[in-house]
């Protein structure tokens, strides 16, 4: 019998049902999300989501995350393109990147905890709830690609309205 761990949910969650959702790294987010509730501490520091932001949400499912990150991160760069220094949007992105790594384990981790409380509020099955909790989380490669396109079309339409604008 799984410990119950993760109250803050509307729905209790076990870790059973972390580990299946965190899939493939289950040992490595469930000691850091583990260690977070038991200290209560928010902080903690993901490499992954540091190096890679909006990747790092697509591998891991987090979509909505990653598009509002990019359109988070095109508009500072529309603002930032008109300042007076260089250095400050690579400040800016790294000041990011940053705050990311701090947070990415907590915001996974509430991602997770969200995601399989709307399943097992929508399921009554416990075994269609554990397939659909694993086939949920884990990792995808396709989410790494589409975050790509995202990525790629945001910036084609910031070049794009930039070169029109420069028109008028």
């Amino acid at each position: 019998m799984a410990i119950m761990l993760f109250r803050r949910s509307k729905m209790e969650v076990n870790e059973e049902e972390l580990n299946l959702f965190a899939g493939d790294k289950d040992n490595y987010y469930l000691k850091k999300w583990k260690n977070m509730e038991e200290s209560g501490e928010i902080i903690d520091w993901n490499w992954g989501a540091f190096f890679f932001l909006t990747i790092w949400m697509g591998y891991r499912k987090m979509y909505l995350y990653a598009a509002v990150l990019i359109g988070l991160l095109v508009y500072i760069d529309v603002v930032l393109i008109a300042s007076l220094h260089p250095l400050t949007q690579l400040g800016v992105d790294i000041f990011i990147g940053i705050l990311l790594g701090i947070f990415g384990n907590r915001l996974y981790y509430k991602h997770s905890k969200k995601k399989i409380s709307v399943i097992k509020s929508d399921q009554p099955d416990p075994e269609i709830q554990k397939i659909e909790i694993a086939k949920a989380g884990g990792t995808s490669w396709i989410g790494v690609g589409l975050v790509l396109m995202g990525t790629y079309f945001a910036v084609r339409l910031l070049y794009y309205f930039l070169n029109e604008g420069a028109k008028l």
